[in-house]
């Protein structure tokens, strides 16, 4: 039987298409790249599903097919769901966290519902008539993955589920009644989207430990591939950047929010290291967090809200050290942890660890504590010799554990046993 696997990587648009908006975050970019090692196999199809607010025309890219899907409302339905909890009784919504977006924007998807003007049906039975795969990948727990496997499990496809983040295995899924996600999902569904997987694959030993414990399920260890050749093609052919920046500085890239990248804790290590010069690459994704990190922001941090996705390695040549404040209740394995690595400069992570940082000394974990973590960061800083041990260290773990040719035969095995 020819292998053929369709991965719903909805956000990977601007992977595909440069001119489309969003942010790039890791479960994005190891979509792409997942698919670009399956389709250098001649026996394997890949099929790619993406989103966007307009109409794409089918796309081949790198050996696999790109399917745009068009929904025209996504962002807002999104910016909702993080918002808003939707109660099967009255008053049937709950609003989480206010903001004068949802004035409109409710009235506005509750109308469009009633005029069937999204596209994106959620039965998600579409998705199996134009892939035409007979297994489908989703990356990340989600109430969208629970009913993309339902339409799959209908159509008698196999379903793969790629494990994007430790809080994917959020015990409370299955213990807290109406249990619901940072993200508004809720944890009925997201239990769903996990028991009925057919084959479960998490990035670390961790993740393993995890599921085993709060779903009694098993599952294969797949470490973030990484690909070598080109990210050294990025680092010596990237170019000077319109932005101006320090020429050597800590970096920091996530997201504005409070429970998972957390920017504050960034500045607040700032304020207490007024000779390190720190650069935040920070997506916004809650306005009002965004909005406090750049008032509250001291003279020696400068905050870039949008990097073109090519311009990311220059970041990463020019910084001394990449420095993590992310939760290890919601970390799974950051793509920007082996960036970091694979450029030779060391990791300083408040607490999140996917399991190489510690163990093969390629830079410091802090188990919380943000004195410890602002002492490393002074510590690295001023003594350039240790730094660059630390950074060579993970530089030769990357380069010895996530080996493009290796992680192809691991999915390629995957692949084979799911559908046996």
């Amino acid at each position: 039987m020819k292998r053929s696997i369709c991965l719903v990587a909805f956000d990977a648009i601007p992977l595909i298409f440069p001119d489309a908006s969003g942010s790039i975050g890791g479960a994005e970019t190891r979509a792409i790249l997942i698919a670009r090692l399956l389709s250098a196999d001649p026996q394997t199809q890949v099929v790619v599903v993406v989103r966007d607010s307009r109409g794409r025309p089918v796309k081949e890219l790198d050996g696999f097919t790109v399917i745009t899907r068009i929904d025209r409302l996504f962002r807002i339905r999104r910016f909702v769901s993080e918002h808003v909890t939707v109660l099967k009784s009255f008053p049937w919504l709950r609003i989480r966290r206010g903001n004068a977006k949802l004035i409109w924007q409710i009235p506005l998807l509750f109308v469009a519902r009633l005029l069937r003007l999204s596209t994106t049906s959620d039965n998600f039975r579409w998705l199996m008539a134009e892939s035409d795969c007979n297994v489908c990948g989703c990356l990340g727990v989600s109430e969208r993955t629970a009913q993309v496997f339902h339409a799959a499990k209908a159509q008698h496809r196999r379903t793969i589920l790629f494990i994007a983040s430790n809080a994917d295995l959020d015990e409370r899924f299955l213990k807290v009644p109406g249990f619901v996600g940072s993200y508004g999902d809720s944890g009925d569904r997201c239990a769903e989207a996990i028991c009925s997987a057919d084959l479960i694959v998490c990035q670390s030993e961790i993740q393993q430990k995890l599921l085993k414990e709060h779903f009694g399920k098993d599952s294969v260890c797949f470490p973030n591939p990484f690909d070598h050749d080109d990210w050294r093609s990025k680092l010596q052919h990237c170019t000077k950047l319109e932005v101006s920046i320090p020429s050597r500085f800590a970096l920091w890239i996530g997201r504005s929010d409070r429970h998972h990248k957390r920017p504050e804790l960034l500045l607040q290590v700032a304020r207490n290291c007024p000779e390190v010069q720190f650069v935040m690459i920070m997506n916004t994704h809650d306005e009002t967090v965004a909005a406090e990190v750049r008032n509250h922001c001291p003279p020696n941090v400068l905050i870039i809200e949008r990097v073109p996705f090519a311009d990311i390695p220059l970041y990463f040549r020019q910084s001394a050290m990449f420095v993590s404040t992310g939760s290890k209740d919601y970390e799974g394995f950051p793509n920007v942890f082996l960036q970091a690595a694979a450029t030779a400069i060391p990791i300083i992570s408040l607490e999140a660890d996917p399991g190489f940082i510690a163990k093969h000394r390629a830079g410091v974990v802090c188990h919380g504590d943000v004195e410890q973590l602002t002492l490393e960061v002074k510590t690295l800083w001023s003594h350039i010799d240790r730094a660059k041990c630390l950074g060579e260290n993970g530089q030769q773990y990357v380069s010895r554990c996530h080996s493009m040719d290796e992680a192809r035969a691991q999915l390629l095995d995957m692949l084979d046993e799911v559908l046996r």
